[in-house]
């Protein structure tokens, strides 16, 4: 068995296809990450985060800790004294809009130092409003726990989320560009190219010896089969953990080399983009380095799911192109932006979006059986699992019963 799996790894690494698509996820990846600095807002929009790095020290050590109102206050104080700077130096000096030599950071007097402070006064101002949609969702779970029989589907959520959100411990700033990026790069990139490199490197590998003949040879004899068929699900296992683990680590490496480590013990709530919802509807009491391992072990186990219905495919398809543009599209289509209820339910359920692990980081879902909540996570990967064993049994059955010509 061990030869045979070698065998199929070999022939997997060996598609140019493979090596390609490998090279082109890394790149893009690299380029996602590296290019897309964090947005500085106005009127700092000159400097990137890179070239603060030296003055943001000093100015975390002041800002950074518990966020009081005190605290908030100030910094909004501190903003808004060094936008008015901006303001009048600017509308005093209207040459400035015509004049291209002029260096506006060096015209208007905003240096470094101020940019990133202003740049941190302007997160903890993000930061104040994502507390604020939590303490709000908090809040207005207090109608359906007064106004609803206890015995009633509606008040169990509600008490459920209410205890959930209860343990949170929000009140608290700290520079988290680190985490922050390396969470959304998990979300919104990897399962894409972890798609991409699944579809190319495996929808070949069992239409390849069809269209080779070498399936007779191989089911003729009398373990090649079920034999065969385990080689080539374990090879596939392999590279898709090599596949997962090497952009993961590659992710959390560039994140880290970009943006410095910190941020990962905060609470998933405060590490969404400022200038989107974030997670501050999440109920779960999980810190970004927590949430980071749960998403990566979701991920590896969706990969593997995927994985098995590109190999179903496979064996079931008699040409590679039709097997891997059957795989693409199941894949790829639910993302086309439909504006219809039965495509978002469609959306809900794909590849591509349990490859997010969006559970954790949405609001507040549970399902309730025999009058009991359950959290979208326990129901939906328990059915995924069982979706996996169900894909992995279709495909000893569908190569049992290939004909040998």
């Amino acid at each position: 068995m061990k030869q045979l799996v070698k065998l199929e790894l070999f022939k997997i690494f060996r598609q140019k296809s493979v090596w390609f698509a490998l090279l082109l996820v890394t790149a893009l990846l690299t380029a996602r990450i590296v290019i897309s600095e964090v947005i500085i807002p106005f009127p700092a929009q000159g400097y990137q985060v890179a070239d603060l790095k030296g003055e943001m020290e000093p100015v975390l050590e002041k800002w950074e800790g518990e966020l009081t109102e005190e605290k908030v206050k100030k910094a909004q104080d501190v903003r808004r004294s060094i936008y008015e700077k901006y303001e009048k130096v600017w509308n005093g000096n209207p040459e400035i809009w015509d004049d291209e030599k002029i260096d506006p950071m060096n015209e208007l007097g905003l240096y470094p130092g101020e940019a990133a402070e202003f740049f941190i006064v302007d997160q903890i101002a993000g930061t104040k409003r994502f507390v604020d949609d939590i303490e709000d969702n908090s809040n207005g779970l207090d109608r359906p726990l007064k106004s609803v029989d206890e015995n009633d589907a509606s008040y169990k959520n509600a008490s459920l989320e209410k205890k959930m959100i209860d343990k949170l411990n929000v009140g608290i700033f700290e520079y988290a560009d680190g985490a922050r990026s390396t969470i959304s790069t998990f979300k919104l990139f990897l399962p894409i190219m972890l798609g991409i490199t699944i579809l190319i490197g495996l929808s070949s590998i069992f239409v390849n010896e069809s269209s080779t003949r070498m399936d007779q040879l191989i089911y003729s004899s009398r373990y090649g089969r079920r034999t065969g068929v385990t080689a080539k699900i374990l090879a596939s296992i392999i590279y898709v953990s090599i596949v997962t683990v090497g952009l993961s680590t590659l992710s959390i490496l560039l994140n880290t080399y970009m943006y410095g480590i910190n941020g990962w013990d905060l609470p998933i709530q405060l590490l969404g983009t400022f200038f989107s919802e974030g997670y501050a509807l999440s109920p779960y009491h999980l810190t970004g380095l927590s949430y980071i391992i749960i998403h990566l072990v979701v991920m590896f186990l969706v990969a593997l799911i995927f994985m098995a219905f590109v190999l179903i495919v496979s064996a079931l398809s008699k040409n590679t192109l039709v097997s891997f543009i059957i795989s693409a599209t199941i894949f790829s289509l639910p993302v086309a932006p439909l504006n219809i209820e039965l495509w978002k339910l469609v959306q809900q359920y794909s590849f591509i979006n349990f490859l997010s692990v969006p559970e954790f980081t949405s609001e507040f879902h549970a399902y309730n059986l025999f009058g009991v909540p359950v959290l979208d996570p326990y129901v939906h990967y328990s059915t995924i699992v069982l979706l996996g064993v169900a894909l992995i049994l279709a495909i000893y059955k569908a190569i049992k019963k290939k004909q040998v010509l």
